[in-house]
């Protein structure tokens, strides 16, 4: 996903396919957070990858709706976050 938000920002050579083992899965996805914080300038706070593996649903959906906010932050300008939850509603 963030890859078609922003295509090139994923190097491609830091992703493990080796998805049978949980080291490699938490690793792709701490690697997520860290451009999500690093490049995309998310404001996430509290996060890592083993909270997007263990399902810790509300640290999931906060970045979820940080990268729903930068993608119409991008094709809109900036949005007031009244009229982006009602988009999301």
């Amino acid at each position: 996903m963030i890859d078609k938000l922003r295509p090139g920002l994923v190097d491609w050579k830091k992703y493990s396919n080796k998805l049978n083992s949980r080291i490699h899965i938490v690793q792709n996805c701490n690697y997520v957070v860290d451009i999500c914080k690093d490049k995309l300038n998310a404001k996430l706070i509290g996060i890592g990858g083993v909270d997007i593996v263990d399902g810790r649903t509300t640290l999931v959906l906060g970045l979820v709706w940080q990268l729903c906010k930068l993608y119409w932050e991008e094709r809109v300008g900036v949005i007031n976050e009244e009229k982006l939850v009602a988009w999301a509603n």
